[in-house]
């Protein structure tokens, strides 16, 4: 029994994973949306708020794509079980039938696609029937491979369709790596934001705006048969396209954006040129009933959210945009049209909007309903472009930080920086905002002193006066707090010491022993001894190797150099990945075992064989 229970969940499984494959690569043609999609508001409706970001709703989708496949698997091994106990052994299309009662009849329902999921239209049922069938037809198969290959039938044949299973679960699964992976990849490890470095410029790219969604995909809008309506308690209800939108009167504002579940220092903030139509000037458009105090955004995507009427009409800057830096609006950002709060985090602003309804009440928003602020008011805020955390400068050389600063609509009136840990501050130099609504471009010059380990903290004053608040808080509920810290290393020294080991000619090569002691914080590093020659640098040897701070190490290594006849230096390379941390050269004076120098000719030394056993010292070149 339990082997047939077994060999039912595995196929299952296999029956499962063909099920999933088909929902999403059959997508674009049969019209219906994977149920791990339909689930997600669901979900995310009993998650607690401070469960956000792509990279949790990525697992999500996984988890959910593997939770529906697991429970395919149980429902094959019950069906294994029936045909072993049951007097008359079932069909694993009945088990399927039941599998689609449970999709059509409770999970459609609750994900908000209607009874049978008939939301996406009457084939939607059909459609979830024919996926089923498909289950059933490879459960039957897989779980009872007698039915379709007799003991009697040829050998060849019957290898053929007991390795069947098989070459659907690697086509399948094929399938959902060709569909999924590149989606999932590009929203974990190429976000737009991630392609940015260096000091910030005034004007964010277009292509690394950030992007925060709370969709697995996002809805794509065509421009024909959009319609933006603008009613509830109005007297003249609106129904504008997207050319109606656009031939309105239009202002353009440069704007800085922050997610509120940017981090402390994080990307998730850029600004961009938006241009569009004061949402005041839509609404008095159609003119609200004296009853209304709130305005609704839906958008496509089923994000809803609102603002107070009497916000909207003291803040002219909030508009309905259309375009980004003189260009319709990405799909991303929104297109055909989206809301624009500056001063308020960006879940204020609803992309892909579709209608503004006025009441006489506050409905709420959606991430207002998972717990987070309803007013979001961007926090003061303060962060280092450049150096990095962690980066190392040279002692005495002066070293210039740059980054930016914000504080919404209230500007930015002081920039102060810290590199003994907020002991003692400095004034940072200001640039010129494009607009009370943006960032503010800092920049500083500092000079360490002595080497070592440096606390570096940046903090701002909004154009009120009041500080940033220094009290560091996660991004949950209000938004993050406290002061951008990193970590700048001056630079220690590395040290060559003497090498007491022999040194012998083997051939064409020679061989040396090597002791490497070197100093330095906490990096993870390569350490590269290599030889000079006149053809070049030579890299003998190379280890990688993680120090904890403070440490010293010695380190004792064999290595071998071609072209060992003519060597000009020996030397250390120390470098992070492919990134150079320090590059040391010394001159060696070579001598014998009797203690007799070797034709030195200045740094060149020229060893002609045959050669004796000999050491070698080398010392830092200053």
């Amino acid at each position: 029994m339990r082997r047939v229970v077994i060999r039912g969940f595995g196929s299952g499984v296999v029956a499962g994973l063909a099920l999933v494959a088909l929902m999403y690569v059959a997508k674009p043609l049969i019209g219906t949306t994977p149920l791990p999609q339909l689930l997600q508001q669901p979900i995310l409706a009993v998650m607690p708020g401070f469960v956000f970001g792509f990279l949790i709703e990525v697992a999500e989708e996984a988890g959910l794509i593997v939770g529906m496949i697991f429970g395919l698997g149980v429902l094959g091994g019950v069906w294994g079980w029936a045909r072993k106990a049951w007097a008359r052994p079932p069909h694993a299309l009945a088990f399927a039938a039941a599998g689609w009662s449970v999709i059509a009849f409770v999970l459609l329902p609750a994900s908000g696609d209607g009874f049978l999921g008939l939301n996406e239209g009457l084939a939607a049922p059909l459609v979830w029937g024919v996926l089923f069938a498909v289950y059933g037809v490879v459960l039957e198969a897989g779980g009872d491979p007698a039915t379709v290959a007799p003991a009697g039938a040829d050998p060849g044949r019957r290898r053929m369709l007991q390795l069947m299973p098989i070459g659907i679960a690697a086509l399948s699964a094929g399938g959902l790596v060709y569909e999924l992976l590149p989606r999932w990849y590009q929203a974990v490890f190429k976000a737009p934001e991630a392609g940015l470095s260096g000091a910030s410029l005034d004007v964010t790219p277009v292509a690394n705006f950030y992007v925060v969604s709370k969709n697995f995909s996002d809805p794509v809008v065509s421009e024909q048969g959009w319609t933006l309506n603008v009613g509830g308690l109005v007297n003249n209800p609106l129904h504008l396209s997207l050319v109606d939108l656009r031939a309105l009167p239009s202002i353009t504002e440069y704007v800085t954006l922050e997610c509120i579940s940017n981090n402390v220092g994080g990307p998730l903030m850029s600004t961009g040129q938006f241009t569009g139509v004061r949402l005041h000037d839509l609404i008095s458009m159609a003119v609200p009933a004296s009853s209304a105090t709130y305005a609704r955004f839906k958008a496509r995507d089923g994000y809803t959210e609102s603002l107070p009427l009497s916000l909207i009409s003291g803040a002219p800057e909030i508009l309905v945009a259309y375009a980004l830096d003189g260009a319709a609006l990405p799909t991303g950002h929104g297109f055909p049209a989206r809301i624009l709060v500056p001063g308020h985090y960006g879940m204020k602003g609803p992309k892909w909007l579709e209608s503004i309804d006025l009441a006489s009440q506050d409905d709420g928003g959606y991430w207002e309903s998972e717990g987070w602020d309803r007013r979001a008011l961007v926090k003061t805020t303060s962060r280092f472009d450049v150096p990095k955390d962690g980066d190392i400068a040279k002692t005495g050389e002066a070293v210039r930080l740059f980054g930016v600063a914000f504080a919404g609509t209230r500007g930015i009136g002081k920039v102060e920086f810290s590199t003994d840990g907020g002991r003692n501050w400095s004034a940072a130099d200001l640039g010129a905002p494009l607009s009370s609504l943006t960032w503010v471009l800092w920049n500083a010059s500092w000079t360490p002193r002595q080497q070592g380990s440096y606390v570096l903290q940046v903090r701002a004053v909004d154009g009120s006066g009041a500080a940033q608040e220094p009290t560091s808080s996660a991004s949950f509920p209000s938004g993050a707090s406290g002061y951008h810290t990193i970590r700048k290393l001056s630079e220690r020294r590395l040290r060559l010491s003497h090498d007491s080991h022999r040194c012998l000619r083997l051939a064409d090569r020679w061989s040396c022993g090597m002791q490497a002691r070197v100093h330095l914080s906490n990096r993870d590093v390569t350490l590269s001894c290599f030889s000079r020659a006149p053809i070049g640098r030579l890299t003998a040897y190379k280890r990688r190797m993680g120090w904890q701070s403070p440490y010293v190490s010695t380190y004792n290594t064999d290595f071998a150099f071609d072209y060992g006849l003519v060597l000009t230096e020996v030397g250390l390379a120390v470098s992070e990945g492919a990134r150079p941390l320090k590059f040391d050269t010394y001159p060696c004076r070579l001598q014998s075992t009797a203690g007799k120098e070797l034709q030195n000719r200045g740094p060149r030394v020229r060893i002609l064989p045959p050669l004796p056993s000999f050491s070698s010292s080398c010392h830092r070149l200053s």
